[in-house]
């Protein structure tokens, strides 16, 4: 099984991830955000661009080459962060595009050209190389049969590969097992799917499950204002408004809305104030058995994090707003016994509980 805690971005997916680390038949992955299904360029987009796009070959091409340089970018994170090595990540790699790609020729392609900045496509590229330098080479004879330099290099094509899915399952499993995974165990994974839509990427994945965290809108702008700063740049709090904009459009009529029983929706707030009934959905969900609870993840601590105009009355006017436009996203404090006003916000590994 393969469990991904997601959010929306500091609304305490994290926690999720410490309540299950308290569970001894499951590896808490969580050494790198593991998002190669759902990050631009990653395996959502190119099973776009190979099986639903249905445009021109060039489609497919450019897609398989910017997923390459996807992967190369990502080596060093994960390198860094796990057992991996590049060589592994190259072999894994290729032997998963070699399985998808069903031809290679020498040869141009308008997506190939986007590799080069606009002065050298259009002046040595296309025009001066194609369309000047090398037909006078032919002309003169100098060129006697097809030439493979520049502007040509090889061409991987790839249209509706039937194989895809099963390929990339084995991809991301191949890859995980090289970073350090035990499949004995279930393996939980941070970010693996996105917040909005996680059954997006369920098709590159064995037996995949998610657990989608929010959190209230209020604390998740008092959180960004005032204690993340420039690391909250992700979201808008220059202005309420455009706060308030950007919680919704991330959150109405998305797909995670839609009951699905491989998603399990929860508030952070509710593994603080209401943690048996929120712990026991998980445990469900999940199959999990949790002998040591709240011995790592403790709600007593991450309570700090929550109701936080408690601390900040300067910005009243703001939370009324967001009250005013997005109740139905509130979380009901007032139905739960008053807490300590004590605590700490914390921020690093999981950023709402320390």
């Amino acid at each position: 099984m393969i469990i991904s805690t997601c959010g929306f971005g500091s609304t305490g997916s994290s926690a999720v991830s410490d309540y299950i680390l308290e569970c001894d038949d499951v590896q808490v992955f969580d050494n790198i955000e593991f998002t190669i299904a759902s990050i631009p360029d990653g395996l959502s987009d190119l099973e776009y661009h190979l099986l639903k796009c249905h445009m021109r070959l060039s489609s497919s091409i450019y897609a398989i080459q910017r997923f390459r340089k996807l992967i190369a970018s990502s080596s060093r994170e994960w390198c860094s962060n796990t057992s991996i090595t590049k060589n592994q990540i190259n072999e894994i790699t290729n032997n998963f595009l070699k399985e998808i790609i069903q031809l290679r020729f020498i040869g141009y392609s308008p997506a190939i050209s986007k590799k080069y900045n606009q002065f050298w496509r259009h002046y040595w590229g296309e025009s001066m190389m194609l369309h000047r330098i090398i037909p006078a080479l032919e002309r003169a004879k100098i060129i006697k049969k097809n030439f493979d330099f520049f502007p040509l290099e090889e061409v991987e094509v790839s249209i509706n590969p039937q194989n895809f899915y099963k390929a990339a399952i084995n991809y991301t499993q191949n890859l995980l097992v090289a970073m350090g995974c035990d499949f004995s165990k279930k393996i939980v994974l941070d970010q693996a799917f996105s917040g909005d839509n996680p059954v997006s990427s369920f098709p590159f994945y064995k037996d995949p499950y998610a657990v989608v965290v929010d959190r209230d809108p209020r604390d998740l702008y008092i959180f960004a204002k005032k204690f993340l700063l420039s690391r909250g740049r992700f979201m808008p709090t220059d202005s309420v408004e455009n706060f308030i904009t950007y919680y919704r459009i991330l959150r109405d009529n998305q797909p995670y809305k839609i009951k699905n029983i491989r998603v399990l929706v929860i508030n952070f707030e509710d593994l603080v104030y209401d943690y048996d009934n929120a712990s026991s959905k998980i445990d469900t969900f999940l199959g999990l058995r949790n002998n040591r609870r709240r011995t790592i993840f403790k709600p007593e601590i991450s309570v700090a994090n929550t109701n936080l105009i408690r601390k900040y009355p300067e910005l009243k006017k703001d939370i009324e707003e967001i009250e005013r436009r997005l109740p139905e996203y509130l979380f009901h404090f007032e139905k739960y016994k008053t807490i300590n006003d004590a605590g700490e916000m914390f921020y690093g590994k999981s950023p709402l509980n320390k």
